[in-house]
């Protein structure tokens, strides 16, 4: 039978901004790509593959510069920037032989990244350091020069894992790193000196692969998303690391999970008309503004909420859904002397389910990236789209009952519910040596009929499970009502279910039962007054291939018209890179 024809990327929902292709970064990988990374200052991004290699790329020519090989035995599935260096570059890589490798690289030149004449450089696993080549690297021939100037040098090598590693996360500061692995455990490792890194904790709360970590951005605090259905967040209190919040909601294994910027949330405008939310009376409190209407001093209340309450965090699952948490602030009592041994209150954190997203995606989200400047949410899948979502405040708010309801007067962004579909006995990302053609092209609908109803949304609060308020619950979204000029949105009434598992071939053990316990609602949380809408939506985005990555990047190239322009970078299953750009 032939394979199917490739297409050319084509854009299916009817948006206000079209995502075209700009680019793709070459040459590209002979085998399936996993991640992309951009560089934290300089216009390069490192892609890691599952020839075991990681590529160098130009952002503003497009080219290759570097390939870093002879560190890993198997595919190096993850990479990431260290933060906050002047004069070199440090990146650690991860991959399914279970160890992490450091590797550094002096910037005389500024990186390579702004010379589009820049030589091609083939850089093996040879090199200094502490820790020797990766995994046995052949670097060290008889012959080699020893104090040969080589452009990326291999620094360390970090074991401790059982199994593969699938992320690694630099906090903010850069001392502390994050791995997680399919051996269901999260480890934190510290800076103590140059190329010298010693293990902090090793958490293994989760009961199944570890997916992804992410550090908050201005906290030492780090999230973990799980093959468990489970977001859990950690952080240090005194001397030891624990879990400070568990958040349940997802019908499926949690993909990714990614903080929001520090200051996201309003007054920043996006390029194309696509930035995040903009209200003239932002900074001040709900009290100090002389509001002409009830809506912009509810405006100005939902502001001050949202900076008190932090960055948000943004998850993605195997259940095709997207899911933005917020943390509830709590009132802060009595200051505690520093010297004191007694320890008043809980460092247990009070998180919920703010929206889900609209749905597009017809298979597992695999990916999604918070533009850290516009605040726009970009997504991808196995089923090949990118899709793009914008937040914005809701249409009006009108009191019914004494209760707050939204009257959305806006373009429906769903006119019709999508199928359900069967994932996969594989599971495409997992796979230790992958090939590009070793799953189906397609799977067999089910009928949404048919389906038991989706699990509520549970998050940890003081230590009691509690379903989570969403104003976008998929039971009352746009998708399951018929389609009307004016929708009156309630808030939906929170009710129980049993969780849906899926079988996984990575993990033998059955998966873990939750007891039923008493559960507390908040019933003074208030509405949301924003909500997410798609405005941009590509088909077929890699041709017939899965995408397995997507993130956001500074515009480095000549074709740049303003200053913060961002392009879109998405991995695939097909070993390219492509740059995309909005507009």
């Amino acid at each position: 039978m032939d394979p199917p024809k490739p297409s050319s990327p084509q854009s299916s929902h009817p948006g206000t901004l079209t995502l075209t292709p700009l680019a793709t970064l070459t040459p590209p990988a002979q085998s399936r790509t996993w991640q992309t990374t951009p560089h934290p200052t300089l216009p390069i991004a490192a892609t890691s593959s599952s020839d075991k290699s990681v590529r160098i790329y130009s952002l503003t020519s497009f080219t290759l510069l570097s390939s870093i090989t002879g560190g890993h035995k198997r595919s190096v599935r993850t990479t990431t920037w260290k933060p906050g260096l002047k004069g070199q570059s440090v990146l650690a890589t991860g991959s399914f032989d279970a160890s992490v490798g450091l590797w550094r690289r002096w910037d005389e030149n500024g990186g390579g990244g702004d010379d589009d004449d820049a030589d091609e450089v083939e850089i093996s696993g040879r090199g200094g350091g502490s820790g020797g080549g990766v995994g046995g690297a052949d670097g060290d021939e008889e012959g080699a020069d020893p104090d040969e100037d080589e452009e990326w040098q291999f620094a360390l090598i970090l074991d401790g894992h059982d199994s593969e590693v699938k992320c690694v996360a630099f906090s903010a500061g850069g001392n502390l790193l994050a791995t997680c692995s399919r051996d269901k455990s999260v480890w934190i490792w510290e800076e103590v000196g140059t190329d010298d890194w010693e293990t902090v904790a090793v958490l293994q709360e989760h009961a199944g692969d570890v997916k992804s970590v992410a550090w908050h951005p201005s906290e030492e605090c780090v999230a973990s998303a799980s093959y468990d259905d489970e977001v859990r967040l950690w952080r240090e209190d005194v001397d030891d690391w624990g879990c400070v919040a568990v958040l349940r909601g997802h019908g499926g294994t949690v993909w990714m999970c990614q903080w929001e910027a520090e200051r996201n949330e309003i007054g920043k405008e996006g390029g194309g008309g696509g930035g995040a939310l903009r209200w003239e009376g932002e900074g001040v409190g709900a009290d100090d503004v002389d509001a002409e209407t009830e809506g912009e001093k509810s405006k100005a209340a939902w502001i001050q909420r949202r900076r008190n309450a932090g960055p948000r965090l943004v998850t993605c699952s195997d259940d095709m859904s997207i899911r933005i948490w917020r943390k509830q602030p709590r009132d802060r009592g009595p200051k505690q002397s520093p010297y004191s041994i007694i320890r008043s209150g809980s460092s247990e954190e009070d998180w919920v389910e703010e929206t889900i997203l609209p749905q597009r995606h017809e298979r597992a989200v695999y990916a999604v990236a918070w533009s850290q400047k516009t605040g726009l949410l970009a997504s991808c899948s196995g089923d090949g789209k990118i899709v793009i979502y914008k937040e914005r405040w809701k249409e009006d708010v009108v009191q019914t009952n004494g209760e707050s309801q939204h009257i959305n007067t806006s373009e429906s962004l769903s006119e019709a519910p999508l199928a359900s579909t069967a994932e996969d006995a594989d599971d495409p990302m997992d796979t230790s040596e992958p090939l590009l053609d070793s799953r189906p092209a397609s799977d067999t609908p089910l009928d949404p009929a048919s389906q038991p109803p989706p699990p509520p949304s549970m998050t940890t609060m003081g230590g009691t499970e509690l379903p989570a308020i969403s104003s976008n619950d998929p039971a009352t979204s746009k998708a399951n009502r018929p389609v009307s000029s004016t929708t009156i949105t309630p808030k939906p009434t929170p009710s129980t279910s049993t969780s849906i598992t899926t079988p996984h071939p990575d993990t033998p053990h059955p998966e873990p039962t939750r007891s039923d316990q008493p559960t507390t609602i908040n019933t003074n949380q208030p509405a949301s007054e924003t909500e997410w809408t798609i405005i941009a939506e590509v088909e077929g985005a890699h041709s017939v291939f899965e995408v397995n990555h997507v993130c956001w990047a500074p515009r480095a190239d000549r074709g740049r018209t303003r200053e913060g322009e961002e392009v879109l970078l998405s991995t695939g299953d097909d070993g390219v890179v492509k740059v995309w750009v909005l507009s």
